[in-house]
């Protein structure tokens, strides 16, 4: 996860394979962090949990 400053967003991130990190695009960025972390942790998506 990553926060902008500028706008106070907090934006989540996934990592492929060879390391390099992309934007999650099921998520948009939010003001409130608990919502990132609520999704990643009560979706499923395996790309988060293998």
């Amino acid at each position: 996860m990553c926060f902008t400053k500028k706008t106070g967003l907090w934006t989540l991130f996934w990592r492929d394979r060879h390391l390099k990190f992309h934007q999650y695009r099921f998520l948009a960025p939010n003001p409130n962090l608990q919502v990132l972390l609520d999704h990643v942790d009560g979706s499923g998506d395996p790309i988060f949990w293998g």
